[in-house]
């Protein structure tokens, strides 16, 4: 129902996509994004993630999940150097992000600042590729979260599987536009593929959205309650109710006058 009702929002303001939801952990009371991210359990957040993406893409709405992956705190997160086993990383971190693709059809992710070990999050090809295309099944577009060097490079970005740059500046950006080297044009033409495809995905969900259902066992169908819709019905019902009632009395003054003047 959130899912829906941000996608109605984001329908009636003309916007196309939203950055959000986000479903990292809350791994430190003290993370600056705890009042965004879901839970500190990873499958709550990767369920309320998943039903909400699915909901906003009945609508049309391209879902940026972020931070993918674990964004653990706000100030100075670009030079964070997150450590931890690959068991914990998948069993925990990962799971929401996993669940709202291959549960909720999410087609579109946010990349993290913090890197991955040593390595940026939006330049690991194990993360972005192996992972969440290869694995995962996910196909769509990665986007970094907000850029400026040195967040990330747009070279190592793109062959990892990041598709493009959240950026306000494109002054800010160097290599983006590299036509010298072969496999940058490729990688270019594959982000470009990867961009498109999520975008008429989700317009492609909203145009057969009356078909689908939200809870496949027990197949109900949540909208959200558009109370306008009922108001609009009354009043066309009292209106139509008016005008035909007028019809009918003034047909009957007709025939009565018609009968006055026979006599």
């Amino acid at each position: 129902q959130l899912g829906l009702a941000v996608g109605s929002e984001c329908k009636a303001t003309g916007t196309a996509g939203w950055y959000g939801p986000a479903c990292n952990m809350h791994r430190d009371p003290l993370g600056g994004r705890n009042y965004e991210y879901y839970s500190e359990d990873s499958f709550l957040s990767g369920m309320m993630c998943a039903y909400t993406v699915r909901g906003a893409k009945e609508k049309g709405i391209v879902c940026w999940i972020k931070h993918i992956a674990a964004n653990d705190d706000e100030i100075e997160r670009v030079d964070k150097y997150t450590w931890m086993t690959e068991q914990a990383f998948r069993e925990i971190y990962l799971m929401p992000f996993r669940m709202s693709v291959q549960l909720g059809g999410a087609n579109a992710m946010m990349a993290a600042f913090n890197r991955i070990g040593s390595v940026r999050a939006g330049s690991s090809y194990a993360l972005m590729t192996e992972v969440l295309r290869d694995e995962w099944g996910f196909k769509g577009a990665v986007i970094t979260d907000a850029y400026a060097a040195p967040r990330n490079d747009p070279d190592e970005c793109i062959r990892a599987g990041v598709d493009t740059l959240l950026c306000w500046n494109s002054g800010t950006v160097t290599n983006w536009n590299d036509r010298s080297s072969a496999t940058a044009i490729i990688a270019m033409q594959k982000s470009c593929r990867n961009i498109i495809y999520s975008y008429i995905d989700c317009r492609y969900t909203a145009l057969v959205s009356d078909s689908l259902t939200l809870n496949s066992v027990i197949g109900e169908k949540l909208e959200v309650y558009e109370w306008w819709k009922d108001a609009l019905y009354v009043f066309d019902f009292v209106v139509v109710a008016g005008l035909f009632a007028w019809c009918v009395a003034t047909a009957g003054s007709c025939i009565k006058k018609s009968k006055k003047s026979r006599v």
